[in-house]
């Protein structure tokens, strides 16, 4: 009788665990059979063992999925993208003769960002060089909408999850000055504002 309910309960057992916790029908099966899960009357046995196997192998899962999603770009976690023909032609449209440069000695970001009054019929931007230091080349941006919710609205390139939120964190420190900022018709002064700007720490700055 042992025998045939210890089979019972790996035929009833692993299908099961299957079903609930999503592993692999081998996987459960090794469980299963490790830990010899038996049928007493018409209630499954499982020793808390098996729950707490399980519940590491989910943790390891769940780490190797958050991983994977820190190795993705930035893009990936925005709300809606522009085409790359939509991208360069918002750049065309921004007037360099107006734009400012900040780098990143002013603002605590690694990387050098651009201001510029309003263009078009966009919301409040803020432009974002791809490279760290002061590298960056006006026109090779990342846009930034200065939005309550943060968000890419077109790129013509890569930027890392990292820089992304701390980016998110500058514009949440200074939203109400870039907004400003755009919303003048010309060029504004530069040394207002960086007189008015809130830098990052280095904490901040570091994630």
């Amino acid at each position: 009788m042992t025998t045939l309910n210890t089979k019972l309960g790996l035929v009833v057992y692993a299908p099961l665990w299957y079903l609930l916790k999503n592993c692999s029908p081998l996987s459960c099966l090794r469980v299963a059979v490790k830990q010899k899960v038996a049928i007493k009357g018409m209630k499954l046995w499982v020793p808390s063992q098996v729950f707490t196997q399980a519940e590491s192998l989910e943790k390891q899962n769940t780490l190797k999925v958050l991983a994977k999603k820190k190795a993705q770009p930035a893009l990936t976690r925005t709300q809606k993208y522009r085409t790359a023909d939509k991208y360069r032609e918002e750049v065309a449209a921004v007037d360099m003769a107006h734009v400012k440069r900040l780098d990143p000695s002013v603002t605590g970001l690694p990387m050098s960002i651009w201001l510029s009054p309003r263009h078009g019929d966009y919301s409040p931007r803020l432009w974002v060089a791809q490279d760290y230091g002061e590298q960056g080349t006006a026109g090779e941006w990342f846009i930034m909408s200065v939005a309550k919710h943060s968000k890419s609205v077109g790129n013509s390139g890569r930027i890392d999850i990292d820089d992304f939120e701390i980016i998110e964190k500058f514009i949440r420190k200074n939203r109400k000055l870039l907004e400003a900022c755009w919303e003048q018709d010309t060029c504004f002064d530069i040394d207002d504002v960086v007189a008015r700007l809130k830098k990052l720490s280095t904490a901040q700055s570091q994630g």
